[in-house]
């Protein structure tokens, strides 16, 4: 039993499991209570208002093969205190469709899988959100409708360049550019050698445009849309750029193209980014340069996993080091005296090596991961050789 106090009017109270999938918690149950003045729940039968019987939650379902989450709302059972009767209710609709917009480059450790998990843990008194280690950009652009400004951050130029030509370019005007590089290179499901023409021409010319700092905004968009290309039909959709900047993962012939799936993806995607307006923020800096005393605010932390292989090394200027891991615990450590909250993604385990200075940080924060919610990982469950786990500081 673990003691809580709600933000909004100060109440202690012991809760049993704050991040059960499948029951609400009386920290919630407190919140919808006292603090929700939507929140009134009322006999048919005697007018009265419901007293709590017990709570339950049914299990979160996610299809894949439309991103979609579907969240059965927490059905209750009250006994009215007036006439005894026992009711059931629905809190909001039976069940929602809530869309998870899956990042169109298809990046390894992308989070979609998690966010139903991840928005049943979200702090409920931040209103500014900073993914500090932003990637496809999935926890920025899916959570930011629980937040009123949104600062994604990517130390990697080609990344953050990528999603800044999603912010800045249509949906329709960005996909007639990609299908536009196809037809010219004739790409498809099997064209192993037009793949090598285009990633010819990328480093060849277009990839000095994202080292370059005298490039106009056309010239990078054009090359953004070129190196998408490339990512979209290479080897499992890999992005790995060498010292020198140039592209260098082989064909995925026979096996990664733009497809129907992809495209849509790819639509969808800007397209939410492009509602989200002035909400969001993007930033190109190194993770030890931004602010972490900013009021109110929440910090995702999805940080490249010290113990795993290199997959997660997308760029050879831009290693992960034990510094970095260490100088990370420190400024996660600088959140928490500030008043903020921050959630942490990170690998304790991985093939036989340990991650002992993650190991000794979670002794003083709280492990809200469980098997269920890693259930689909692939990259948590490889014949058990991965660990990986959600910590909190609230």
């Amino acid at each position: 039993m673990s003691k809580h106090i709600c933000p909004k009017c100060g109440y202690k109270f012991e809760d049993r499991d704050r991040v059960c999938n499948y029951y609400l918690s009386t920290y919630d149950w407190h919140y919808f209570e006292n603090h929700d003045e939507n929140f009134h729940v009322f006999c048919d039968d005697c007018g009265k208002e419901f007293s709590i019987g017990y709570i339950r939650q049914k299990p979160i379902h996610f299809d894949m093969t439309t991103g979609t989450a579907l969240l059965n709302y927490p059905k209750y059972e009250f006994s009215c205190k007036a006439c005894a009767k026992k009711h059931n209710y629905i809190l909001g609709d039976q069940t929602m469709t809530d869309k998870i917009y899956i990042n169109p480059l298809n990046y390894t450790g992308a989070k979609h899988k998690l966010l139903p998990f991840i928005k049943q843990n979200l702090p409920l008194d931040c209103t500014t959100l900073v993914d500090v280690f932003g990637g496809s950009g999935e926890l920025a652009i899916n959570l930011a409708d629980s937040f009123n400004h949104v600062i994604y951050n990517e130390i990697n130029p080609y990344l953050y360049n990528i999603i800044k030509a999603f912010n800045d370019v249509p949906s329709s005007i960005f996909v007639d550019l990609v299908e536009n590089v196809i037809y010219y290179y004739k790409l498809d499901k099997y064209n192993k050698e037009g793949f090598l023409e285009c990633r010819h021409d990328f480093n060849l010319v277009e990839h000095k445009a994202f080292l370059e700092n005298d490039i106009t905004k056309s010239e990078l968009i054009l090359a953004v849309v070129h190196l998408y290309v490339l990512i979209c039909h290479s080897f499992n959709n890999f992005l790995r750029i060498n010292r020198d900047g140039k592209f260098m993962v082989p064909s995925g012939a026979g096996r990664m193209w733009f497809n129907p799936s992809l495209k849509q993806k790819l639509i969808d995607y800007i397209n939410k980014i492009h509602t989200l307006g002035g909400e969001l923020e993007l930033l190109n800096q190194d993770f030890k340069s931004l602010d972490y005393t900013i009021e109110n605010t929440f910090y995702t932390i999805d940080p490249p996993y010290f113990v795993s292989d290199d997959i997660y090394s997308r760029c050879s200027n831009y290693k992960w080091s034990e510094q970095d891991e260490i100088q990370l615990y420190g400024l996660l450590d600088e959140i928490d005296r500030a008043g903020n909250k921050f959630m942490l993604f990170n690998a304790l385990t991985c093939n036989g090596k340990v991650n002992h200075h993650f190991k000794d940080f979670i002794k003083k924060y709280r492990v809200i991961s469980n098997e269920d919610a890693f259930y689909n990982c692939n990259y948590q469950r490889k014949n058990g050789k991965t660990q990986e786990i959600v910590v909190v500081n609230y």
